[in-house]
C-alpha cells in the first residue's frame, strides 16, 4: 500500500510539473511574439530565406570588390520568372553585349533578358531558388559561360 501511495503521489507531482512548464513556454512564447524583432528572426529562420550556401558545389567564380552578395548567397530579384514557364537561371547585369552573349548562347537555361545587378561592374548569375551560382566582373563573363556550360554538361 505503502508503494501505490508513493507512485501516486509522484505521478500528481510530474502532471503538476508538466502542466507548470507548459504553461510557463506558452507565456514567454506569447509575450516573446509581441517583440517585431523576435517575431521576425523566428519567420526568417523557417522561412530559410537567411540559409545560405558558400560552399555548394553549384558555386563558381567569385570577384572581390563587387558590391552585392558572394556565390552561395541570396539576391533577390525584381524579375519573377513567366508566368507557367519553367524555372530559369537568371543574369543580373547590365544590358550589355557581353550578357547578351551570355544569354544568346545558353537560352534553354537562362531568362531572356538580364535584370538589373546590384553593382553595375559585375554580373551575377542567379539559380531559380534566388541564390548566386557565379559571379564575375564585367568584361570577365567567361566565368558565368564556364558555369553555364559546366550546368549543361552534368545534366547531359
Amino acid at each position: 500500500m505503502e508503494i501505490d501511495s508513493i507512485i501516486r503521489q509522484l505521478s500528481t507531482q510530474t502532471l503538476c510539473g508538466e502542466q507548470l512548464t507548459l504553461t510557463a513556454r506558452n507565456l514567454v512564447v506569447q509575450q516573446g511574439f509581441r517583440i517585431p524583432a523576435i517575431r521576425r528572426a523566428v519567420a526568417g529562420r523557417l522561412s530559410g530565406i537567411r540559409i545560405g550556401y558558400p560552399d555548394s558545389p553549384l558555386n563558381v567564380g567569385s570577384a572581390g570588390g563587387l558590391h552585392g552578395p558572394a556565390p552561395g548567397q541570396r539576391l533577390v530579384l525584381r524579375q519573377g520568372r513567366a508566368a507557367g514557364g519553367p524555372p530559369r537561371l537568371v543574369l543580373a547585369a547590365r544590358d550589355s553585349a557581353e550578357a547578351r552573349a551570355i544569354i544568346a548562347h545558353h537560352p534553354s537555361l537562362l531568362a531572356a533578358t538580364a535584370c538589373p545587378p546590384p553593382d553595375e561592374n559585375g554580373i551575377w548569375l542567379v539559380r531559380p531558388d534566388g541564390y548566386v551560382a557565379a559571379v564575375a566582373r564585367n568584361g570577365n563573363g567567361s566565368v558565368i559561360t564556364a558555369a553555364l556550360d559546366r550546368m549543361t554538361s552534368q545534366g547531359s
